[in-house]
């Protein structure tokens, strides 16, 4: 069994972001020369994505996942023997070759969350530059509230990044668009904020929370960390409902509610925003937005049955565990509550639900949606829908004997934005400026 921190699963949901980002444009542009611990993360881990569920292939299988993933020969060679030794991969090895060739290979990561903490790994490895390093944590302080960029230098720095290393990984961020950067606040400070959490809001959001007493500030701060640590449950009693309303209104939070039958009272589920597909944004496309809605109807929908359904009727002791055999085993049950506190996921077609003809009025729940599923299990699991590998079968692949093109492949790959440009050319500065002193 692997072991792996929620930290390393978070950094490497970021590394997979940044390449993702960098991909769209030249990624052995000298630009991004600080920036090759984190491609060759992003790359590895997109590979492992593609065999994590295949088991044993064998050599001429891993040769097309290599390609798919833009791993050159020597790179996929080095990051094998890593995750070899990392225990990541099984490697069956071809020694009649000069050098030994790969024969085969096994990944014993399996889930989304094992190969974004090896990808993270495999980064520490490769001794990143501090850029690449503040990048990640740039990214992970900015997704759940808006923050002055003074802020983050001082944060940063607190940890022994350098300034020179903070500035240019925020400058990238904001060139690559995986941050965003207001002009101004009312004090003159620029603040930083994620794009595709706050869109337009994220001066409001701030200004909410600064205009806060101190007392507030805290509270909602209390709030911020119940949602991020227990997705979809309701707050306590004790919360303060005019501070919950001010973090809805301004989008810092995101609430969802359902009511099961008339009568019953409406329950309310919050969630942060960044959970639902921050990371798969990376630039590209979004998460669809069916998938959201319908992960948040599934969540709100074992949530109640985690906490409102009665005892002896099938109450939901982890809806963790229960989506994972979901998942797993394509059902669950029979239990009474089935038949009657899931209509809504029914009526979307996430599930079916049956009668049990050994056991009348209990129900089997059978799943009909597994990216919905699987969506909902990485955030109850990670507080975060994780990056999806993109997979391509080798059968596909192979058919005709013509060659698979993956969408970043095909597409015309971009002209550097002007910050990135003037960082790539300095470096001709620098040389320039070298051989006249020489």
């Amino acid at each position: 069994m692997i072991t792996y921190t929620p930290d390393q699963v978070r950094a490497g949901g970021w590394l997979v972001t940044i390449y993702k980002a960098i991909s769209y444009y030249d990624v052995d542009d000298p630009a991004f020369d600080a920036y090759e611990a984190a491609i060759l993360a992003g790359k590895a881990g997109q590979l492992l994505s593609s065999v994590r569920a295949l088991g044993q292939i064998d050599g001429k299988k891993y040769e097309i996942y290599r390609r798919i993933a833009h791993l050159k020969s020597l790179e996929a060679n080095d990051v094998a023997l890593r995750f070899e030794k990392l225990g990541i991969l099984e490697i069956q090895w071809d020694k009649t070759t000069d050098p030994p060739a790969i024969a085969g290979i096994r990944s014993l990561a399996t889930t989304k969350a094992e190969v974004l903490a090896a990808a993270a790994q495999l980064f520490d490895m490769y001794r990143p530059t501090d850029s690449a390093r503040a990048a990640i944590d740039v990214l992970d302080a900015t997704v759940h509230i808006p923050v002055q960029q003074s802020q983050i230098m001082t944060a940063l720095s607190k940890r022994g990044f350098r300034s020179d290393s903070i500035i240019a990984a925020t400058d990238a961020l904001v060139s690559l668009e995986l941050i965003a950067r207001t002009e101004e606040t009312e004090s003159g400070e620029p603040l930083l904020y994620n794009p595709h959490v706050f869109n337009e809001s994220a001066q409001d959001a701030y200004k909410v929370l600064t205009a806060l007493s101190s007392k507030d500030h805290q509270h909602a701060l209390q709030l911020l960390e119940h949602v991020r640590t227990k997705p979809g449950v309701p707050f306590p009693a004790s919360a303060d409902r005019r501070i919950v309303s001010l973090l809805a209104k301004t989008g810092i939070i995101d609430i969802s509610g359902i009511q099961l039958k008339s009568g019953v009272t409406s329950r309310e589920f919050p969630t942060a925003p960044d959970v639902w597909g921050v990371f798969s944004h990376g630039g590209l496309r979004p998460v669809s937005k069916d998938l959201i809605d319908d992960s948040k109807l599934l969540l709100n929908s074992l949530r109640y049955g985690e906490l409102y359904s009665l005892s002896g009727r099938g109450r939901i002791d982890s809806p963790s565990v229960l989506i994972g055999a979901l998942i797993k085993r394509g059902q669950v049950g029979p239990a009474t509550a089935i038949g009657e506190d899931y209509p809504l996921p029914l009526a979307r077609g996430i599930v079916s639900i049956t009668e049990s003809r050994m056991h009348p009025g209990r129900f089997f729940m059978e799943l009909r949606k597994s990216d919905v599923a699987e969506a909902v299990r990485d955030v109850l699991e990670q507080n975060a829908i994780l990056p999806a590998g993109e997979v391509a079968t080798p059968e596909i692949l192979q058919k005709g004997g013509g060659a698979f093109h993956s969408p970043e492949h095909m597409r015309i790959k971009r002209q550097l934005p002007k910050e990135l440009m003037d960082a790539r050319d300095s470096l001709a500065f620098e040389l320039r400026t070298y051989r006249k002193r020489a």
